[in-house]
C-alpha cells in the first residue's frame, strides 16, 4: 500500500541555463515506499526543459 507521507532523504539535481533554454534533471529516493510484499523504496527522476521565455 503507497502512502504519501514519507519525504525524500536527499534530492541531488543539476541544471543548466542561458538567456533561451532551461535545462535541469533531478534523483529524489523516498525508501519508506513500499511497493510490493518485501520490497520498500522507490526512486523518482525529474527531466524539465523551458525554452523560449524572456525574464
Amino acid at each position: 500500500m503507497c502512502h504519501f507521507a514519507p519525504k525524500p532523504r536527499a534530492a541531488p539535481g543539476i541544471g543548466y541555463a542561458t538567456r533561451s533554454i532551461d535545462l535541469s534533471a533531478r534523483y529524489e529516493y523516498f525508501p519508506n515506499w513500499e511497493t510490493g510484499p518485501g520490497e520498500k523504496g522507490v526512486g523518482f527522476l525529474a527531466l524539465r526543459l523551458a525554452y523560449g521565455f524572456k525574464l
